[in-house]
C-alpha cells in the first residue's frame, strides 16, 4: 500500500506537469521533446564520501518565456563512503528518541530511480533543484560493526531494495537530491556547481536491537556536473 500510494503521487506530479505546460504559441521557446531533454554527470564529495550520478532530465517550459521549468527524469547513483556510521532508520524509532548505530569500514550503494526536477533561468544562469522519488537500490553485502549488548559484534548488511522519498525521516533506502547553480557555456552545454544530500541505507540481514534491521547515512557532498542537451537551438 504504501509504494502504490507513492507511485500514484508520481503520476499525479508528472499529470500536472503535462496539464500546466503546455507550449504557448506566442513564445519563441517552445517545449519540444527534442529540444528539452538533457544527458547529465555529476561527481560529488566529502572527506568521507563519494558519489557519482548519470542522469537523463526531461523538462517543459511554463509561461511565456518558459524560464521556469519542471519534469521527471531517470538516475543512477552510486556512492562510496569509508568509515561511516549508519544511525537506524525508521521514523516511529527517531520519534521514540531511541538510538542505535551500525558502522561500516566501507560502504557502496547503488539506486536506480525516478526523478523529479525544478529549475528557474535566468539569462546564461540556472537555479535548479532535483530529488528521487522512486526507485530501486541494490549493492554487495557488506559487514558492519554492531556494538550493541546482546548482538554479535559482526553483522552482514546490503543496501536496502526499495528507494521511496516519503519526507524526512520517513524516507526509505537510497536516495539522492540535489540543489544548483548553472550556466550554459553554450546552448548545449552546461555545467553546474551545487550541494546534494545523500541518503545511503543498508539492511541487516538480522532484526537487530528495538526489532530493527534498516540503518541510514545522510551525507551533505559538494558537486560539479556538466549537462549536455542535444536539441537545443
Amino acid at each position: 500500500m504504501l509504494h502504490k500510494n507513492v507511485l500514484l503521487l508520481i503520476i499525479a506530479l508528472c499529470s500536472s506537469t503535462l496539464l500546466f505546460a503546455q507550449d504557448n504559441p506566442n513564445s519563441d521557446a517552445p517545449n519540444g521533446f527534442n529540444i528539452n531533454h538533457n544527458f547529465g554527470v555529476a561527481v560529488a564529495s566529502n572527506f568521507g564520501a563519494t558519489a557519482v550520478s548519470l542522469s537523463w532530465v526531461h523538462m517543459y517550459g511554463i509561461g511565456k518565456r518558459k524560464n521556469l521549468r519542471v519534469g521527471y527524469g531517470v538516475r543512477f547513483n552510486s556512492f562510496f563512503g569509508r568509515d561511516l556510521a549508519y544511525s537506524l532508520a525508521p521514523a516511529s524509532l527517531q520519534a521514540e528518541g531511541l538510538t542505535d548505530t551500525l558502522s561500516f569500514a566501507s560502504a557502496q550503494a547503488n539506486n536506480l530511480a525516478i526523478t523529479f526536477n525544478a529549475a528557474y533561468r535566468i539569462k546564461k544562469f540556472e537555479l535548479g533543484f532535483n530529488i528521487d522519488a522512486l526507485g530501486l537500490g541494490f549493492g554487495g553485502t557488506k559487514t558492519a560493526t554492531y556494538a550493541t549488548d546482546g548482538f554479535d559484534a559482526n553483522q552482514d548488511a546490503k543496501p536496502t531494495t526499495a528507494s521511496v522519498l516519503l519526507v524526512g525521516a520517513r524516507d526509505i533506502g537510497t536516495l539522492n537530491s540535489e540543489f544548483s547553480l548553472g550556466y550554459w557555456l553554450s546552448n548545449n552545454l552546461q555545467l553546474r556547481l551545487g550541494l546534494n544530500m545523500f541518503f545511503s541505507e543498508y539492511t541487516t540481514n538480522n532484526v537487530l536491537a528495538h526489532d530493527n534491521n534498516r540503518f541510514r547515512n545522510i551525507s551533505q557532498m559538494p558537486f560539479i556536473a556538466v549537462g549536455f542537451s542535444p536539441g537545443r537551438n
